[in-house]
Formats: structure tokens, sequence, C-alpha cells
């Protein structure tokens, strides 16, 4: 396999033609444009990206089943939409914990043991329902904004502040002291 380099980019930054950009050839590519007081938070921010990619797709993956069993107990009348949404949202957040263990953090270096992680999973989860609550509150009933708009600044601003939260206390790395 052959690897590729854009113009500007050094010998590290390569670029393979099957998945793209490696994170340093990013890296490198945005510091050409900001000033060189941002070049470690850009390179800290590429470091991060792969990351922030694998838990986009595993919280994709737990609202299609959130909302898979939503639908399908709703529309067969086994359960009332507040029930059947619940469940949804407990299958959900079991299959975002499990493949968020799997694929997104590293367990192993917690130090906690699995009922602990998920139990703060879920705790990180209800620090989300507050959040989406306020942020709505904020900008629907105080800025103006039309429920939508609100509803999707609630959504980026919870998911960010959620996978922040779980990246650096629920899956932090244990401290050695």
């Amino acid at each position: 396999m052959s690897m590729t380099t854009s113009p500007g980019l050094d010998d590290q930054a390569a670029i393979d033609p099957r998945i793209g950009p490696t994170a340093a050839a990013v890296a490198e590519s945005v510091q050409i444009l900001l000033p060189e007081r941002c070049a470690p938070a850009v390179a800290k921010l590429a470091g991060v990206a792969p990351q922030l990619a694998r838990y986009t797709l595993v919280s994709a993956f737990a609202l299609g089943l959130d909302t898979a069993l939503f639908m399908i107990l709703t529309a067969s009348s086994i359960a009332p939409a507040a029930i059947a949404g619940a469940i949804g949202y407990g299958f959900g957040l079991l299959l975002h914990f499990a493949l968020s263990s799997r694929y997104v953090f590293e367990c192993g270096s917690t130090g906690k043991t699995p009922a602990r992680l998920l139990a703060e999973f879920a705790a990180s989860g209800i620090v989300s329902l507050l959040i989406t609550a306020l942020m709505i509150a904020l900008a629907y009933d105080v800025i103006g904004l039309p429920a939508l708009a609100a509803k999707a600044a609630a959504v980026a601003a919870s998911f960010l502040a959620v996978f922040i939260l779980r990246r650096n206390v629920v899956f932090a790395k244990a401290s050695r002291d």
C-alpha cells in the first residue's frame, strides 16, 4: 500500500488512501491556517477526534435501538408512549455503555468495577437530560429561538458535555497517588 503526502505536510503526516488523512495530517493542515498560539489546542483536538468519531457512531447505534424499541412498543400497543420511551432509553443506554466500554474508552485503566462504571455512565445520562432541559429553556424561553433550533442546540451541547464528562470522569485513568 502506498502512502501519499499533500503539499505542505511532512512525511509524518501521511494520507492513507483507504481511510484518509491521519490525525497528524489534519492537525498540521489546520495549524497552517491558525496562529502559532493555537498549535497545542489543535494537536490535542486532533488526538481526541478519532475517539469522538467512535463515540458518535456508538451514540447513533444506541439512538437507533432506543427509537426502534419505542416505535415497536407503541405501534403494537404493548406499552404507552412514556413507558416505551423509558424502555427504549434504558436499552439504548445499556447498548451505549457496552459499545463505549469496548470501542471508545479504555476501561481497564480506570480502576473501577464494571458495576461502578455502569452507575457512573447512567448518572452521566441524567446529567445529559439536565443539560438538555436547561439548554432548551435558555434557548427557547429566554433567547427566543424556534423550538427545533433550541432542541438542536441542546442536543449539541449535551452531546459534547457528556462526551467530555465520560472521557474525563467516568472512564478517566486511575490516579497513581
